[in-house]
């Protein structure tokens, strides 16, 4: 049993014992909440906010020896164009690391960051002043994506920003000039180079308006065309017309890529003797994709109904129906040659329509206008004969009502169009 005197020794030992266990605990408790955040963040491509996290991890107790933490703060730091950040981290989680294949990734990060980056210090040679631009030129193509976007962020800016020497900063390896002075970066190494700034290169320049903000392209589309088309009706004699066709299409772009829409297209036929207007509408599904300079891409997918190129019957065996006090003609094809009546006639159809071309777009800050030339292609699925009007071969004056009979068709419309195309 203890006397009073020792157990009022005691307690106070026991409550730091306690407490020891419970901040230890809390610290833990802080380190996974960390670790897990940092994850989400990075799965994200926030790399800024992951770098937050993960240096909150790696004060903790356990972060302190977690391999994990350390590589994903060193991976991070590379995806923020931080290399000195990148290059320390790296080094701790290999000495961190549990096993070969954890040292193994970590060495190999280690190898690719000090054989692509050299540390940079430049001053001011006799002479020279300590303040200017450093307008450094590349001399060497860079083919990996991640250093060029590190020298695109890093090392271009340097060219309207005016520093003071000593000014210390990581570079790519490869070949440099600068003011009319070329020098080499080495991988993993440290090197010192003369700014070479003097009273005409170091003249302040005028600060860099930032460039207006474009239009992204998500918004109300109109477009109109015009152009001019073949069209193939499957008939007796599987003729073709030409003519003029022009469409209007309204829609909505739902992302700079993707968009939705309706059309109304109107075609005139110029080889049909009767029937060669038809009017068709729809709606289609658009992608655009971006190409060199001001070019993009279009395609759109879609479905289309209404009326079809005109079908035409020459050779055409008719029975004669009296229906209402009317002379009715039935038609059914003549394969040898016998028929009597020539008749071109007027079709329905509904089918996929398809479109691909070439546009040229100018932004601005609320619009873009776009310049198009397409192809377009619709074929009907379905496509029936309509009822129309015929007449008796060497009989061109006589008239006579004329029923297709249940006659199916296949017309196949393929147009080349210009035009233009708004979005805002």
């Amino acid at each position: 049993m203890f006397t009073r005197r020792q157990l009022a020794r005691l307690i106070p030992w026991a409550l730091l014992l306690v407490g020891g266990v419970g901040l230890a605990h809390a610290q833990d408790v802080e380190f996974d909440t960390a670790l897990d955040q940092a994850r989400v963040y990075i799965k994200k491509k926030w790399y800024r906010e992951a770098i937050k996290q993960l240096r909150r991890a790696i004060t903790s107790e356990e972060g302190q020896t977690s391999y994990e933490a350390h590589i994903l703060l060193a991976q991070s730091c590379f995806r923020e164009h931080d290399i000195g950040c990148a290059l320390k981290m790296t080094e701790r989680a290999r000495t961190l690391a549990r096993g070969i294949e954890q040292k193994r990734a970590a060495q190999n990060v280690l190898e690719y960051l000090r054989r692509n980056f050299g540390k940079v210090e430049f001053q001011a040679g006799p002479g020279e002043l300590s303040e200017g631009y450093l307008e450094l030129e590349r001399l060497d193509p860079i083919l990996d994506k991640d250093i060029k976007a590190y020298y695109k962020d890093k090392v271009e800016p340097l060219a309207d920003q005016r520093r003071s020497l000593p000014w210390i900063m990581y570079l790519p390896s490869g070949r440099y000039r600068l003011y009319g002075q070329e020098f080499v970066v080495e991988g993993g190494k440290e090197m010192l180079v003369n700014a070479g700034f003097n009273a005409e290169n170091a003249k302040p320049k005028p600060e860099k308006k930032p460039p207006p903000p474009r239009f992204e392209g998500v918004g109300i589309v109109l477009e109109v065309r015009a152009g001019a088309g073949l069209s193939l009706a499957t008939s007796s004699e599987n003729d073709s017309t030409m003519g003029a066709v022009a469409d209007v299409t309204a829609g909505y772009a739902i992302t700079s890529r993707l968009g939705v829409g309706a059309f109304a297209k109107f075609n005139y036929d110029l080889g049909a003797t009767s029937a060669n207007g038809a009017l068709t509408y729809g709606a289609l599904a658009t992608l655009r994709v971006p190409l060199a300079a001001s070019l993009a891409a279009t395609s759109a997918i879609g479905y289309g109904l209404g009326e079809g190129p005109a079908a035409r019957f020459s050779n055409c065996l008719a029975t004669i129906e009296e229906q209402s006090g009317k002379e009715v003609l039935l038609c059914a094809d003549a394969t040898d040659g016998s028929g009597n009546v020539a008749a071109t006639l007027a079709t329905r159809m509904h089918g996929p329509v398809l479109r691909a071309g070439l546009a040229y777009e100018r932004a601005s800050k609320n619009m873009i206008l776009t310049g198009s030339l397409g192809l377009q292609a619709h074929y009907a699925i379905v496509g029936s004969v309509e009822d129309g009007t015929g007449h008796y071969v060497g009989y061109d004056a006589m008239t006579i009502a004329y029923r297709a009979g249940g006659a199916v068709v296949h017309p196949l419309r393929v147009e080349l169009l210009a035009g233009a195309n708004l979005t805002f």
